[in-house]
């Protein structure tokens, strides 16, 4: 789409922000379903995955609404 580069710069600012910028860029890795940070960590990473999916286009959404990793904005 047209916007992408405007649409990933916005996002990785309210990702900084926020403090999860992580959870995008591979210097926060899935715990294992057994660590004591896996709750913490789904939570966090069903947050900005909610993040993204608020800020598309509904015509695209589809297309990562099963995703649940993150969305090649590095």
């Amino acid at each position: 789409h047209k916007n992408y580069i405007t649409w990933s710069r916005a996002m990785k600012v309210v990702l900084f922000v926020k403090d999860k910028i992580a959870f995008i860029d591979d210097t926060l890795l899935k715990p294992d379903e057994d660590a004591p940070t896996y709750a913490a960590w789904t939570g966090a990473n069903n947050v900005v995955i909610s993040w993204l999916y608020n800020s598309v286009s509904k015509d695209i959404i589809t297309s990562i609404l099963f995703a649940n990793k993150k969305f090649g904005m590095t």
